[in-house]
């Protein structure tokens, strides 16, 4: 007699039998994957060299005017970045495959409408909220990258790629398990070929098609790098005289471009241009920020760009303030003292600076010309996954659809948006088309225990009314 797989639906319990299958082995894990959409590309890839853009914007402008800005001063430290790379790492970068629960991806996030941010304080990860506001993963090929993170712990962007690729309250992934799921897509062995010259999946070559895409985002057509090439001459009256407070007040700290790695004593950190400050907010034990690390760099955080921070809202690391008129408030009033006050007294004098009503119009009249409006219109940094091949009509698809967890352990519950309990047909075939099984159920769950069977591909079809989805199933 053949061994029963036992599946446990809400409300109800039933034996699911899979006749054709034999040969059961209890070392073997079930991964289920999303087979609803694959990204449409360009046949060719779109031009993601950075060097390429940055020499046809902002070296044509002067940059006169006596007014900082962040721009590199050797354009050979700008990373070389591969076409081919940067399209899959723009493909996974959007995929809800990465992700344990195949319900988030970095986009999640990290939303292109806002440089690449998002709008909360706090993301919702797998299992709870992240720790920190979201960053903005705009200009990182070139502004302030030599340490990633608020906390700057990572020197380098392929660690911090990996670090919530890999976090279980983030992406989630198990990096041999989602290298199985991206050599079974009919997308994945191309693009890793195109870009690595043959379509072996590495965690080396995902992380680094991540980082080829993500230091290709930049906002070199904003008002202020438009404006430079004409003296500024296009600024308004307020742009033009907040650009000077800012200069004055702001730009030691929001000039990355010049920064140098912090070095060995916090003596000699602070001779230079600081890459990480302590702003004149509360401590709080919840947040050590760089103290996570070192001691020594206790409550100080990264500096992050300006570029864009009209669009990047919530602002600072725990994302307190909404809007960019409270950012200026603070610096103007709400400076507290703290254990760094001494040390930025300079910069940041405990009680900030006192703007008067007409200077907060004026400084907030300049950030907004570091605004790139057209940077979240770009196509090649949009979502190619929205444009939409599935062979269904989007409106015909069964929705939230959801394995928790994935990969499975001892069982996985598939969850499926049914508020009315209608009815739901289960269809499992096997990877030559034969229908090995179907049953029918209502409910919102299907508790799948690990009763597993001989390697291979399987595909599960959802049918509820006239929407249908299905998943991959690998078995280990």
């Amino acid at each position: 007699m053949k061994k029963p797989i036992l599946i446990l639906i809400s409300l109800s319990a039933i034996l699911f039998f899979l006749p054709n299958i034999s040969k059961l082995k209890l070392d073997h894990k079930l991964i289920f994957t999303s087979m609803d959409k694959i990204p449409v590309l360009p046949s060719t890839p779109y031009d993601y060299s950075l060097r390429k853009a940055f020499n046809q914007t902002l070296l044509s402008n002067s940059h006169s005017g006596g007014y900082e800005v962040e721009v590199p001063e050797d354009t050979t430290v700008l990373p070389i970045i591969s076409d081919h790379a940067a399209t899959l790492g723009r493909v996974l970068f959007y995929d809800q495959k990465l992700s344990a629960t195949e319900n988030i991806s970095c986009a999640t996030c990290h939303d292109n409408a806002k440089s690449f941010t998002e709008n909360k304080p706090f993301s919702d990860g797998i299992a709870g909220l992240t720790k920190r506001n979201s960053m903005a993963l705009n200009d990182l090929g070139w502004t302030n990258n030599l340490g990633f993170s608020w906390s700057m712990k990572e020197e380098s962007l392929f660690e911090m790629i990996k670090l919530p690729l890999v976090d279980e309250n983030e992406i989630g992934a198990d990096i041999d398990e989602l290298i199985i799921k991206l050599e079974n897509t009919s997308y994945y062995p191309d693009l890793f070929s195109k870009a690595f010259g043959d379509a072996e999946v590495t965690e080396s070559r995902i992380i680094e098609a991540l980082r080829d895409f993500i230091f290709s985002i930049n906002s070199f057509k904003s008002e202020f790098d438009q404006a430079s090439g004409e003296n500024f001459m296009a600024f308004t009256n307020n742009e033009r005289i907040g650009a000077a407070i800012f200069r004055e007040d702001c730009a030691t700290c929001h000039v990355q471009g010049k920064h140098e790695r912090f070095s060995n004593t916090v003596e000699e950190t602070f001779t230079s241009f600081p890459e990480f400050f302590n702003n004149g907010l509360p401590n709080t034990e919840a947040d050590l920020g760089a103290g996570e690390w070192d001691d020594r760099f206790k409550f100080l955080y990264k500096i992050p760009s300006l570029r864009n921070v009209e669009l990047t809202s919530p602002y600072m690391h725990d994302g307190r303030f909404e809007t960019l008129e409270e950012v200026i408030e603070h610096y103007s009033e709400g400076v507290v003292q703290t254990n760094w006050t001494h040390e930025f007294n300079t910069e940041l004098p405990v009680g900030g600076k006192r703007y008067n009503q007409t200077e907060k119009i004026q400084l907030l009249a300049f950030l907004t010309t570091l605004t790139d409006h057209t940077m979240a219109h770009n196509p090649k940094w949009q979502d190619p996954f929205t444009a939409v091949t599935s062979a269904q009509d989007p409106d015909l698809i069964i929705q939230g659809v959801q394995i928790k967890p994935n990969p499975m352990n001892d069982f996985s519950i598939i969850e499926i948006d049914n508020p009315n309990n209608h009815e739901v047909q289960v269809e499992m075939f096997n990877s030559n088309g034969q229908l090995l099984r179907s049953l029918e159920f209502q409910g919102t769950q299907l508790e799948i225990n690990n009763q597993t069977f001989e390697g291979g591909t399987y595909f599960i079809h959802l049918i509820m009314n006239n929407k249908k989805v299905v998943k991959k199933l690998i078995v280990l």
